[in-house]
């Protein structure tokens, strides 16, 4: 009798520790999938619109493992983004047979740089356009050029006519828009895309952020969806 005691005891003491066993790796592993997707946006306000437009492709971290949210996003960054998010190297008219043909539009841009074809390609349908100083690869890029390269990007894909539009309500630092840029902004300020701070001030020569773009592709995506 207490040797069948003794091995019923050890029985439910076996099936215990496995069941703490089970638990434990349970743990574990919804810790590991819960963990950020980069090791530096743990907590960061944004770090959910990061992980998800990391998944799909849109936007990439450093080499070391991070992504630096607060960084300022390049202009070859942002053609870099549009092109993934629009889907510009997919369409089977906008192949890329010589990127020599990039010096055409800019002259600060080299066929060898990693984002010369992206320029191209975001150039060649409009959602880019050169100006004196070139293409500034590496400047930041300002909120207002976002704004009209988004619209442009909008627009091609949705096809509404930008003259004469005018948002119901407008940020209340449009003044300080560029002339040429406001209908751009007010498209993107009635569509949701771009909003303003606490002080309904769209920020036109404000730096984008690593982290704002993150949560611009989500709303785009939105927009699009069926």
């Amino acid at each position: 009798m207490r040797w069948g005691l003794t091995l019923l005891f050890t029985v439910i003491l076996l099936a215990a520790c496995a069941s703490a066993g089970t638990g434990t790796s349970y743990a574990a592993a919804s810790a590991a999938h819960d963990a950020p997707c980069f090791s530096d946006i743990d907590g960061h306000w944004a770090a959910e619109y990061i992980c998800r437009a990391a998944a799909k492709g849109y936007i990439k971290g450093y080499g070391n493992g991070t992504f630096r949210p607060s960084r300022s996003l390049t202009r070859a960054q942002f053609a870099a983004i549009t092109v993934r998010l629009w889907q510009l190297d997919r369409d089977p008219g906008l192949q890329v047979a010589d990127l020599s043909a990039v010096r055409r539009y800019f002259q600060d841009v080299m066929p060898e740089d990693w984002y010369a074809r992206d320029v191209w390609l975001a150039t060649r349908v409009g959602i880019f356009q050169g100006d004196a100083q070139g293409f500034r690869p590496n400047d930041p890029i300002l909120r207002e050029e976002v704004a009209i390269c988004l619209a442009r990007a909008v627009q091609r894909k949705m096809g509404f006519v930008m003259v004469g539009m005018a948002a119901p309500t407008a940020p209340v630092d449009l003044a300080l828009v560029s002339p040429g840029a406001r209908p751009y902004v007010l498209k993107v300020w009635e569509l949701g895309l771009m909003r303003g701070n606490e002080k309904g001030e769209f920020g036109p020569a404000r730096k984008l952020t690593r982290a704002e773009m993150a949560v611009l592709i989500s709303r785009v995506e939105e927009l699009l969806s069926p």
